[in-house]
């Protein structure tokens, strides 16, 4: 059976633009994939580009639609997280940005942090093929800004702002129950393999 990988694009809320815009430029040098590049089309099939890149960072964009703890984990099209563990070996750091409807987040790419599944799928006059797709757990990613940022921003008030957050690295609350939350596409089926492979700790950038 054939492996499909899939990466559906999901655009950002439009409130989180000039976060994002802010965000990239924090890193310097960061810029959209050459159009020219002959790997940037076998990429975008794969579903491995990246919005931008860099010589020592690759970010990604996406976004959701659902607030942030709607989620018990979120999935990343497995081509992706394939090459951010390539670009991680060769010491470019890669980071995922995930917009949520009331929430702007980071998930600083750890090959300890998420887990493979796998689901049959079928599409009508062709053969069956395996979707991959890679589960995080949503306690791994970091709130670059909130709702509740933007509310303390209109109204004078003290907040977690962007440069504030983007400097933490809240990974906590691991162990909390999950147990309301859904994960991301939880109604598919299929086994499931647990990636365990030792990666030394990101570095801040920012």
């Amino acid at each position: 059976m054939e492996k499909h990988f899939t990466s559906e694009e999901i655009e950002v809320p439009a409130k989180w633009d000039g976060h994002v815009a802010r965000f990239v430029l924090r890193f310097g040098g960061l810029r959209p994939p050459d159009p020219e590049d002959p790997f940037l089309a076998e990429h975008k099939k794969r579903g491995s580009d990246f919005a931008y890149v860099s010589d020592r960072f690759y970010v990604d964009v996406n976004g959701r639609h659902e607030p942030k703890n709607f989620y018990r984990a979120v999935h990343v099209g497995e081509a992706k997280v394939v090459r951010a563990r390539h670009l991680s070996a060769q010491g470019i750091q890669v980071f995922f940005v995930i917009a949520f409807t009331d929430a702007l987040c980071l998930w600083r790419f750890d090959g300890e942090q998420y887990e493979v599944r796998y689901n049959p799928t079928y599409t009508a006059g062709s053969e069956p093929k395996i979707k991959s797709y890679v589960q995080v757990p949503i306690h791994y990613l970091e709130d670059i800004i909130t709702d509740a940022d933007l509310e303390s921003e209109k109204s004078d008030e003290p907040g977690i702002h962007h440069e504030e957050a983007v400097q933490q690295a809240p990974f906590q609350d691991a162990g909390r129950d999950h147990s309301g939350q859904q994960t991301e596409g939880e109604e598919a089926g299929g086994a499931q393999a647990q990636v365990s492979a030792s990666q030394a700790e990101l570095k801040s950038v920012l």
